[in-house]
């Protein structure tokens, strides 16, 4: 009797602990999902912003400008798509999304959410294809300064989101599946699930292709970057070179400068492709875990860590979009200095004024320093005196001319 006992008090302590820890990770996750993910999001909004305007005045090889350029697009996108998403799931079902029945909120909803990972995905796209890029400009220069032109780069960048967004086009069957798997009501239910019965199978093994192709095998191209860039760094500088040699022609001081700015642009891509790892690795391996589930019950749904790790995953993704424009200010003088010429005119142009200033002053001192002037002519060597100090000075063996000249006998 006293062995029940213990073990009915034993299994009620567990339970209050459970209890506890169940009621801690719900209000983790919706810390995160209410607060912590869509602030995230909005600077990235704002930074995204900023990047479109600054990158417009900074110098750089028109190639990569475009690609920036697509990539800040592609961010800006993810990020205000992903904002709306979080706020509407928020404000209309308090982050508790209805599964398998039918919503015109929750169609819009999850739509959103798709939208969000298409844009997240085709940010990814970009970068490994900026990286690629770079490769192809090391290895044969000549020809990638020939076929790299601005128009190239921007119908390549276009293609890759336009295969990004055709991919993403059969998801369509995962929003209807997720509004109408459960309901036999709903008229529009009815007639689709009687249309395609077998809607879960297809849109979950579709799914299951785009949680590979963005998962492992993005994965493998992000650390196959990274490799190449980091063996070729040096080589990667002499390549920029020939892709800006017209204009470095005849001028060396400006040539030296814009290979400290290649050597910072390479670093700056070896930043991003570092931080794309970190931020998209825990989606991967949640997205693996989803896939490898029905043989392994890698993550249980009854378990509340299914939903923290989840939640971790989408924070951590959310940085994804919002951290470029750090990277740039950081690490490029001229992308800080265009950004104060944009957002604070006034310092820059009080900056200008000083340096104006100091060169004026530095003319004057140099002008009122000693200076002599020494001519060979027939009658000998003569030397004007032209420094204030020395007016008064005599002369020892000077004889002066018709004119007034002082020289040297």
């Amino acid at each position: 009797m006293e062995n029940a006992t213990e073990a009915m008090h034993d299994r009620s302590l567990q339970t209050e602990d459970y209890n506890d820890t169940y009621a801690c990770a719900k209000e983790f996750v919706r810390v995160s999902e209410g607060a912590l993910q869509p602030t995230i999001l909005a600077f990235g909004m704002l930074t995204n912003i900023a990047s479109l305007v600054v990158l417009r005045r900074v110098k750089l090889t028109e190639t990569f400008r475009v690609c920036l350029v697509a990539l800040s697009i592609s961010d800006l996108c993810a990020t205000v798509f992903g904002f709306v998403n979080l706020i509407c799931e928020v404000e209309l079902f308090d982050g508790e999304m209805p599964f398998g029945r039918w919503d015109r909120d929750a169609v819009f909803v999850y739509a959103l959410y798709y939208v969000y990972l298409m844009f997240i995905c085709s940010s990814s796209s970009m970068v490994i294809l900026i990286g690629v890029i770079r490769n192809v400009i090391v290895l044969i220069p000549l020809k990638a300064r020939s076929y790299f032109t601005r128009t190239r780069t921007m119908w390549v960048c276009a293609s890759v989101c336009l295969c990004t967004l055709l991919l993403f086009l059969p998801t369509v069957l995962n929003i209807i599946w997720q509004s109408c798997y459960m309901d036999d009501v709903t008229p529009i239910c009815v007639r689709v699930n009687a249309t395609v019965p077998n809607a879960k199978e297809i849109a979950g093994g579709y799914m299951y292709f785009l949680n590979v192709l963005f998962g492992p095998i993005s994965f493998i191209c992000y650390i196959a970057c990274v490799i190449s860039i980091s063996v070729t760094l040096k080589r990667s500088t002499k390549g920029l070179k020939v892709m800006t040699q017209r204009a470095q022609a005849g001028r060396p001081d400006r040539s030296k400068q814009r290979d400290k700015t290649n050597t910072k642009i390479t670093r700056t891509l070896l930043l991003i492709l570092i931080l794309d790892i970190i931020c998209t690795l825990p989606t991967i391996i949640y997205g693996v875990g989803l896939i490898i589930k029905p043989k392994r019950n890698v993550f249980d749904d009854s378990n509340i860590m299914y939903e923290v790790f989840d939640a971790v995953a989408e924070t951590v993704l959310c940085f994804r979009p919002a951290y470029n424009f750090w990277l740039y200010f950081f690490q490029n003088k001229e992308f800080r200095t265009a950004f104060r010429q944009v957002f604070y005119p006034g310092s820059v142009q009080r900056k200008t004024s000083l340096d104006a200033l100091g060169q004026r002053r530095r003319k004057r001192e140099s002008m009122s320093s000693e200076s002599y002037r020494t001519e060979t002519t027939t009658a000998g060597t003569w030397s004007t005196v032209t420094s204030p100090h020395a007016v008064n000075t005599q002369c020892i063996n000077c004889s002066k001319d018709k004119v007034g000249n002082t020289y040297f006998k």
